[in-house]
């Protein structure tokens, strides 16, 4: 960490510290409620300026509040949500059989034959991000996108953005939409009907940014790509079917009153039950890391939660809530957080919260999703699909700085969160 960052971390480290004592002072916060926000927004802080591994910061955090008696073993098998980690783990599988199998590069070797337009792979990767992790959807077509134009920076941003707003199609698209239509309660299909519009929109404002903010007259030498066959064998076609059982089940969970979770379990299932030899491969594509991320996080904020300090946040806010002029305040706080650190603790976070409040207008739960899938293009570190699309454009000969991304990307994200305002508070007066 440099010199200025620790600095800042320093200096707001105490005033935070100052408010917590006046807070404790004043009687607002228990000595309980107070060790435990200092533990969250130390965990918060720390993941956010990689200090180190977040799955060391976020265990750190469990140990610490078992030490200071805030929670227990008990405690801890209750506030992990094994439905949205059995979600989150059967995609994961699905995901990698697709990779494994050749499906997805077979789908991209379709599109950069038959399609010389970049609008095309870009609507293309806006459909395929709704079913599998936006940076498989980065690492998959933008190669073809740097192969098609004469701006590479434009092309790989497209796809960025295109990969990043797909997300939100559908309930799977995205680990925050699992985590928030978990706590709101909504099924596949009410997701999609609600989010796909939103997510168009988002989409389309977000390219218009992208042609205002970058020169159409960048130039560079792209090296090309070696192109590897894909072999059409029985675990081709085995994960080819499962996933379009998988998706046409997820779309009927509703009516089969089977939750997606099970689905997505059943079909990891299958795969790894007849994938044979290609099993260890498939397994190793999952990533565990972000599975204990997520169960870790789920703890620390039970532990908020159990204290009543989510009680006390929501108690704070809910008076506001029932105003949608509050709605842009909501979306905006939380597309900044989602900026500048991991989405998926604001998802977790937030969520609990309006849940905790009972909260029925609608277009804060959807103000939610969208706000980390917005939040997530400003920085290259906001998510990890912008480090893979940065990384390959520097094996392909196109470097892309830090400063210059945040300068590229600033204009999208304004104009993707000005229409999502518009149009969250249009759903809230309709």
């Amino acid at each position: 960490m440099n010199r200025h960052l620790m600095s800042i971390v320093i200096v707001l480290s105490l005033v935070f510290s100052y408010y917590l004592g006046y807070l404790r002072g004043s009687g607002v916060l228990s000595e309980e409620q107070m060790r435990t926000l200092v533990i969250l927004v130390a965990s918060l802080v720390l993941i956010s300026i990689e200090f180190r591994d977040k799955n060391v910061i976020t265990l750190s955090a469990v140990v610490m509040l078992m030490a200071f008696g805030i929670i227990n073993s008990s405690d801890i098998k209750d506030f992990i949500d094994l439905d949205v980690l059995g979600l989150v783990f059967g995609m994961m599988i699905l995901s990698g059989a697709l990779q494994e199998s050749g499906i997805a590069s077979f789908i991209a070797s379709i599109l950069k034959k038959r399609s010389h337009s970049l609008l095309l792979v870009n609507i293309a990767t806006f459909i395929i991000s709704g079913f599998i992790p936006n940076v498989s959807a980065v690492m998959l077509m933008a190669p073809i996108a740097l192969s098609l134009g004469s701006n590479p920076v434009y092309s790989l941003m497209s796809i960025v953005i295109a990969a990043d707003r797909g997300g939100l199609l559908t309930l799977t698209g995205d680990i925050p939409n699992i985590i928030v239509a978990k706590a709101a309660g909504v099924g596949y299909i009410e997701f999609f009907l609600n989010m796909a519009p939103l997510a168009i929109i988002i989409y389309i404002s977000s390219i218009f940014g992208l042609k205002r903010s970058l020169p159409q007259n960048y130039s560079a030498q792209i090296r090309p790509e070696e192109e590897k066959e894909v072999k059409k064998d029985v675990f081709f076609y085995l994960s080819l079917l499962l996933l379009i059982a998988t998706i046409s089940a997820m779309i009927l969970s509703d009516f089969l009153g089977i939750k997606p979770s099970e689905i997505a379990l059943i079909s990891s299932f299958i795969i790894l039950s007849l994938g044979y030899r290609r099993m260890s491969s498939v397994l190793r594509r999952v990533d565990w890391n972000l599975l204990i991320f997520i169960s870790t996080f789920y703890v620390i904020v039970g532990a908020v939660e159990k204290t009543g300090i989510i009680e006390l946040m929501a108690s704070a806010i809910a008076p506001f809530m029932g105003s949608i002029y509050f709605i842009p305040v909501f979306f905006w706080l939380n597309t900044l957080t989602s900026a500048t650190m991991d989405n998926i603790p604001i998802a977790i976070i937030f969520s609990s919260m309006l849940s905790d409040m009972n909260c029925r207008m609608w277009a804060y739960w959807w103000g939610l999703i969208a706000a980390t899938a917005v939040g997530g293009l400003l920085l290259p570190v906001s998510n990890v699909a912008n480090l893979a699309a940065l990384s390959i454009a520097e094996e392909r000969g196109v470097r892309i700085s830090f400063r210059d991304y945040t300068k590229i990307m600033l204009l999208p994200l304004l104009a993707s969160g000005i229409s999502a305002t518009l149009y969250l508070l249009i759903y809230a007066i309709i």
